[in-house]
């Protein structure tokens, strides 16, 4: 039970108020000076009654389970109020996700992040570690306006050329709507944040951080790509279709001297830590 003091204030409102006190006694005082007083009206917690008439309970940040197995009609995960699609905290990878890669590539799965890491080979080698929502088991694509980020973090320095994106696409014309942010080590070697919207030229913008947040936002025909909390680009005329999910780590051997007994041993690599997938809002869909 709460004691309240003459007046209507209780105690412990009072003393959560900087200054608070029934008199004009200083913070100070000793306890001798801020006895209570004599007449105190207990007041009953148990008959309080909190109104939620106006809290929709069914809507809360959740986890997206995928959507395994054949269905005769469209489902539908509503992320109004959020979900996460992957943490990537687990010590196995996910299966929801598809794997497109080229070259040499490692997964390794751990409760700090998912390890994607991409080794381009000799000279003119590449490597591609990819997560697609593309899979052939469970296939899974943002429908509608959708704010979507990831976390990511480098390990060891960038190679030129190297690349950690966050794109998303459409399934049926990929050449034509594409839209990615990324942090990038460019070829010349400058280290920026990049964001390629449907084919126009990058908008960039260079930066030091070795880890941070990727984002992209689509609202009606606009799509937004963010980094770190700050707009890098936006284009107005954006497809509505539905959009597949990619993460990719890619590195080539242009941005290395790889050659037999060089100083690499050969091989160009990048490898980046993922974490935390989630949309702050949106629907994810089982078909395109």
């Amino acid at each position: 039970m709460l004691m309240r003091l003459p007046g209507g204030m209780s105690v412990i409102a009072c003393a959560l108020l900087l200054g608070c006190s029934s008199s004009s006694t200083p913070l100070d005082a000793s306890v001798d000076d801020l006895a209570v007083p004599n007449s105190i009206e207990v007041f009953d917690l148990s008959r309080v009654r909190p109104d939620l008439s106006s809290t929709d309970l069914a809507c809360y940040l959740h986890t997206f389970s995928a959507f395994y197995g054949v269905a005769p009609d469209e489902r539908v995960d509503d992320c109004t109020c959020g979900c996460i699609i992957d943490s990537f905290d687990n010590k196995v990878l996910n299966p929801l996700w598809g794997q497109p890669m080229a070259g040499t590539v490692s997964y390794v799965a751990t409760t700090a992040g998912l390890y994607a890491g991409a080794y381009a080979v000799g000279d003119g080698g590449v490597g591609v570690a990819g997560l697609s929502s593309l899979n052939t088991v469970a296939p899974f694509y943002l429908d509608g306006d959708f704010d979507l980020h990831v976390e990511y973090r480098l390990v060891g320095e960038p190679p030129a050329d190297g690349h950690a994106i966050l794109k998303v696409l459409s399934p049926n014309n990929s050449t034509i709507y594409s839209y990615s942010v990324e942090r990038q080590r460019s070829l010349g070697a400058t280290d920026e944040y990049a964001a390629r919207l449907n084919g126009i030229p990058a908008v960039t913008k260079t930066t030091a951080a070795m880890s941070g947040t990727l984002r992209l936002v689509r609202v009606g025909a606009t799509i937004q790509a963010w980094a770190d909390g700050a707009k890098l680009s936006q284009y107005i005329s954006a497809t509505p279709e539905r959009l597949a999910i990619f993460l990719t780590t890619a590195a080539t051997s242009d941005g290395c001297a790889v050659s037999v007994g060089s100083a690499d041993g050969g091989v160009c690599s990048m490898t980046v830590v993922w974490s935390n997938l989630q949309l702050a809002h949106g629907r994810l869909v089982d078909r395109p």
